[in-house]
This record gives structure tokens, sequence and C-alpha cells, in this order.
């Protein structure tokens, strides 16, 4: 199964993700990543593993709570629950309680293996039992203390008995992630009992009814707790919010986002690792200012399927690609440890003429897969062709960003609006000339850009400097080249290559890309470069083994029209 035939299982509708870590997640196939959960599933794992460390913290911070009391008491014993000689039954309940917040806090920070209904277990136990605790001292409060303590506590009921279920949500609300149904409910429990509990307390003691009823207690103590719970429940949200929105910047797919490489036609490119596999790769989302264009859209995916049919290697390789949870396309291709032409020119200077010819020789290959498949390039220029280092062997072109690719098989109105997403087809200082004034681009017009590329590498500049786009348009389409070895040292076998390929006519130009490998690797140059010459230059000029990988996986924008001409390298 190759990855265009596996659309249907990798990309889905956008959908919108519970907060609740227990929550589960559907299950997608790729081929390259085989049984695997969407991006919500992986949110809740993720989200998982948070609440095992939240419910650390919560219960380090209860736990150290309740034992704080516990000593202020011995010491001060100035509560009247908290005396031996008073309530045993609530003097030890505050011992027990105390102790089995310890023994969860140390269950769930030590224990190696806590599936999901353990940990909401724990959850349950560690603020179930501090709210039990709480309701039976605020029913006992006003019941079993002398006449004289018991007039002080119903003065101050309506606002000393509430005090512990607002920590008691505020803890929760801050520390535990969880959907917006669930803690909202967990929280309204929580507004709910202390109100209940006060008016069944009224019942007993006539010293709380008179303030419940006369003063104004229990208005108090709603509104208190409505404000409260609000609060509580809108922090919990946000910062459910802001969990999922951080997850989702740093995470497509199975994926996860390292930093920004570059952007380049119609998309983004950032360094990212397979999750699972710890495999590094690039991914390509489309840019934010056409994320409202289905035109655009439409461009893209064409991009990933013309790209992901390309099996030769010296075409960039495509791992996977599908929709982002919030429907943004994206897609998955090996990362490539190297530099781009037009990076080794601007850092270096011109290539020789044999690196040159080693080099484009490998572009025809992949040019002549994707012209036996009826694809043209349609914008090859020295970004877009990168010297990678693959499995051990240096200066293995790989022809990129297929953002502009057009089958020769359709000729179609939608086709046509396609293309007209991005106003420019290619890049004008490489373009042919039938491309860039909209005659129709075929395979010989992607010869075309290859020489202007060889013009480039060889002479570090284009083939018409001209700052103007109009002019470099208007020179491409009108006016003959300067001769490339008037211009830079280069054999006349590989300038004739060079040459020709830069001929206005269509018909002028090599016939293929295979033809055009063929012209290159006949030059006398060409077996004066190979790849153990190459491994010494990147060793000894770029520090290729320092260096993290590839800077800039994408075009890096226009070249500079204007160079100077240092001595060549390489």
């Amino acid at each position: 199964m190759n990855i265009s035939e596996s659309t249907e299982t990798v990309v889905r509708e956008p959908q919108l993700a519970s907060s609740d870590p227990c929550a589960k997640g559907d299950q997608m196939f790729c081929p390259h990543m085989g049984i695997e959960g969407n991006a919500s599933q992986r949110f809740h794992i993720e989200q998982l593993t948070l609440l095992r460390k939240r419910l650390k913290v919560a219960g380090l911070l209860l736990a150290s709570g309740f034992l704080a009391f516990l000593i202020r008491a011995y010491f001060l014993g100035d509560h009247p629950h908290l005396k031996v000689v008073t309530d045993d039954i609530l003097w030890w309940s505050c011992h027990i309680v105390t102790g089995i917040l310890i023994a969860i806090t140390a269950f769930v920070t030590f224990s190696r293996w806590t599936p999901c209904w353990s940990l909401r277990w724990s959850e349950i136990i560690m603020f179930g039992l501090p709210g039990v605790f709480f309701a039976f001292d605020q029913a006992t409060m006003a019941c079993t203390c002398s006449a004289e303590e018991n007039m002080k506590i119903a003065a101050a009921y309506p606002f000393s008995s509430v005090i512990p279920w607002i920590i008691l949500m505020q803890v929760y609300g801050v520390f535990i992630p969880s959907g917006k149904t669930r803690g909202g409910f967990v929280i309204a429990i929580f507004a709910i009992i202390p109100i209940v509990t006060a008016m069944l307390t009224s019942v007993y003691s006539s010293a709380v009814s008179d303030v419940l009823y006369s003063e104004g207690g229990l208005s108090s103590m709603v509104l208190i707790m409505c404000l409260s719970a609000a609060t509580s429940a809108y922090g919990a949200f946000r910062f459910g919010r802001f969990r999922r929105e951080a997850f989702d910047a740093r995470s497509v797919g199975v994926y996860s986002l390292k930093k920004k490489l570059g952007q380049g036609g119609m998309g983004e490119v950032f360094l990212a690792e397979h999750k699972l596999l710890k495999r590094p790769c690039a991914i390509k989302l489309i840019r934010p200012e056409f994320a409202g264009e289905k035109r655009a859209l439409e461009r893209f995916e064409s991009e990933v399927q013309a790209a992901a049919g390309m099996t030769h290697p010296n075409s960039i390789e495509i791992y996977d690609y599908g929709h982002t949870d919030d429907g943004t396309f994206y897609y998955a291709m090996e990362y490539l440890p190297g530099l781009s032409l037009q990076q080794i020119v601007q850092k270096y200077g011109p290539l020789s003429a044999s690196r040159t010819a080693y080099l484009l020789a490998q572009v025809c290959d992949a040019l002549e897969e994707a012209h036996a498949k009826g694809l043209i390039h349609r914008d090859i220029k020295p970004g877009n062709i990168f010297a990678a280092e693959r499995g051990g062997r240096y200066d293995i072109a790989k022809l990129l960003d297929y953002g502009l690719v057009k089958s020769t098989a359709s000729n179609s109105t939608a086709d046509m609006e396609l293309t007209a997403v991005g106003s420019v087809i290619g890049s004008p200082l490489f373009g042919a000339p039938e491309s860039l004034v909209g005659e129709g681009s075929g395979p010989q017009s992607d010869l075309y850009s290859l020489g202007a590329t060889a013009f480039y590498l060889l002479s570090a500049r284009t083939v018409f400097p001209e700052s103007n786009i109009l002019k470099a348009v208007f020179a491409h389409v009108n006016l003959p080249p300067d001769p490339i070895s008037e211009i830079a040292d280069v054999p006349d076998d590989l300038a004739a290559v060079v040459m020709q390929a830069l001929s206005k006519k269509p018909e002028e130009r090599f016939a293929s890309a295979r033809e055009m490998g063929l012209a290159l690797r006949n030059c006398e140059c060409y077996n004066d470069w190979n790849y153990m010459i190459a491994e010494a230059w990147w060793e000894e000029v770029e520090n290729f083994q320092e260096r993290a990988a590839v800077e800039t996986q994408t075009e890096a924008g226009e070249v500079t029209v204007q160079m100077p001409s240092p001595v060549p390298v390489g």
C-alpha cells in the first residue's frame, strides 16, 4: 500500500477533543506507523501523565494542610473539635484523613504502574475524603459544643464553614486536568454540599438557624459558593484550553514539532520527530494565510500526492500525510542532513564544474521519473535541490518542493485555477520563457530551469541578474544569455550542455531529462567528483558531523541577484 492509497484512514474531518485524560480516541492505520491513535488520543495520554503529576502536588498540598492544622491543634488546642476531651471521633478522623492523604500521595508518587482507573480512584479519595471530613465537621460544629461557644460558632458559621470548601474547589480546579462536564460537575458538588449541610445543621441548632435565615447567612453562603465555583470552573476550563493549545502547537499527528525551519511555496516547514520511532523528519504545513482558501488546500494536497508518487532516491521521500484535529493539512518527509545548493553557493561561492555535473546529473534522474509519470516540477532552482548525506554517502542530490507540480495529462479549468493560486509560476529568475508568459510547461521547461540552476552554481549569479521581476521575465523571454564560459572557468563540453538547456525554444533543448543526464555524465569533468571526495569536502569545509542537520529544508526565498565571484569550492 502506498501513501496515497491510505488517505481514507489518515485524513479525517476535524473534531473537537475532550480534555478528559481517560477519554478514548479513535485509531487509524498508516503504512509507515501501523496502528496508532489520533491526535486527541495522544493528547489524552499526555493528560494522563499530567494527571499523575498533578495528583502528586495536590495530594502533597492537602496532606500538608491537614498535617499543619493537626500539629497546630496539638500545641494550641483552640478549636473545640480538636480537643481530645470534646470529640474523640472528629479528632481521630482528622488523623485518619491525614494518614490516608499521605498514603495516596505516596502511592501516586512511587507506584510504577498507575492506569487511568487507579488515578481516578486516587483523585476521588484525595478530594472526597476531605470533603466528607469538612461536611462532618461543619454539621457537628455547632451541635457538640457549649452554649457559649455555640453562639460564637453560629455567628461565624456562614463564612467559616465555606472556607475549606473554597480551598478544595481551587485546588481541584487548578491542579486536576478534566473535561468541562466532569470538572464542572465535581466543582458544583463542592459548592452544593456546604449549603445543604448548613441547612441540615440549622434543624438541630437554633443559633445557626437564626444566623442562616434571619440574618441572611444562607444567602451569603450561596453567593460566596456560586462565585467561587464559577471562578474555579472557569480557571479549570482555561487551564485545559491552554494545555490543549500548547499540545497542538508542538504536535502534528504522531509527530512532535521541534522548531521552524523555513517556508516556501504554499507551506511552512518544521523540524519534527516521530513520537514512537524517534525518527527525525520535516513536517510541512499549509501556511496560515492560505488556511481559508479551498483552492490553496487543493494545491497543497496535489503537492503531497505528486511527491508521494516519486520513488526515485533523488526525490524527497514522503512518510505520511493527513489533517490535524483543527483541519490543518500536513505531510511528513525525510529530514535531510546537508545544505541546499543555494546555501552552498551563498556560503562558499560557485561550485566546481565536476561537482555541478555530478549533482545535476542526479537531478536529471529524478526528473526522468517525474516526466515519465506526466509530472512537470515547474519550480526547479538551487533552493529546491539539496546536497544531502544519505546512508553514509555525501552529495546525494534531492529534488524538493513539488508545490507547483503539474500533470501533463490535465488541461482542465480546475487545474488552471489551482495554478493561479500563488500568481507567479515558479521563480522568475530560473523559469523557462514559455512558463513565465503562461504558454504552458513541458519537460523541456524543467530542463531550462535546470540549465539556469547550473549557470548559477558555476558562476554564483543568475542568467539574467535583474533586480526587477518584470525585467527578469522579459530577459528570459527575449534576450540571449551570456555564454557561461565568458563568466566562469567552465570546460567547453559542460558549457555546451548548460547553454543548450538555456535555449529559448523548447525543441532546441534536450529531448528528455535522460538525454541531459547522459550529456552531463559524458562531460570530461564528471569523473573528477564522487561521494568520497564529497565526504572529504563536508568534513573539512562544513564540519558535517557537528551539524545538527539541515538549517532549511525548503526554499529559502529568491536568490541574491548579484553576488561576488569567489574562488570555486569543491
